[in-house]
């Protein structure tokens, strides 16, 4: 039985395991890396890791959702001060954000097909729910909400929809077809960002 840690103990060494994960799953995948090899890297027994994540998916989650909040933070800081011209801005804004989860290891597992349909199949649903809420009431649907024309009367939901769309399009950028797939983004982005956002 794993031994009990004091309350001081754990913030460390849950910030140890956060750490350890994200080196493991951006090297090997979600599939590659095992429980034993995260307590390993953290300085835990495998059994004391259980204390902290019910799966190896749970951690992922967290550290997925982490740095996704601290990209969110860096990003809205740096496009959304005024004045900006709220069409450029907000292409600017979305091309940057799809490079971001291109070139971040962690968001780069999720772009593949098999590990994203493995990834969902072990999460409880709850907590598949509450990820894409969060990313619905997070995302920048909030900006394009302000910024929209308001006399095409397009809900919030389906901005946020469309968001999701482009976003998931990175895991079928093979049938889309790799040598083409920069030039569908930019097309994707300059008909959402044109028809949605008024000057």
């Amino acid at each position: 039985m794993p031994r009990a840690f004091k309350p001081e103990e754990r913030e460390l060494i849950r910030r140890d395991i956060m750490k350890s994960g994200k080196e493991l799953f951006s090297a090997y995948g979600i599939k590659r890396t095992n429980i034993e090899d995260i307590a390993k890297a953290a300085g835990i027994a495998k059994g004391s890791f259980y204390i902290f994540y019910d799966s190896k998916e749970e951690l992922f989650m967290d550290i997925m959702e982490e740095l996704e909040a601290k990209n969110r933070d860096a990003v809205v800081n740096e496009f959304f001060r005024e004045p900006f011209k709220p069409r450029e801005t907000m292409k600017k804004f979305l091309r940057y954000q799809m490079e971001a989860v291109e070139k971040e290891p962690i968001f780069r597992v999720v772009t593949d097909k098999d590990e994203y349909t493995n990834l969902l199949r072990r999460l409880p649903p709850e907590r598949v729910e509450a990820h894409l809420k969060n990313d619905a009431d997070h995302n920048i649907t909030a900006f394009l909400s302000l910024l929209r024309d308001d006399k095409k009367h397009i809900a919030p939901e389906a901005i946020s929809g469309l968001l999701k769309l482009m976003f998931f399009s990175l895991l079928h950028k093979k049938e889309i077809g790799e040598n083409v797939f920069d030039k569908v983004l930019d097309l994707f982005i300059d008909i959402v960002c044109d028809s949605l956002i008024r000057e």
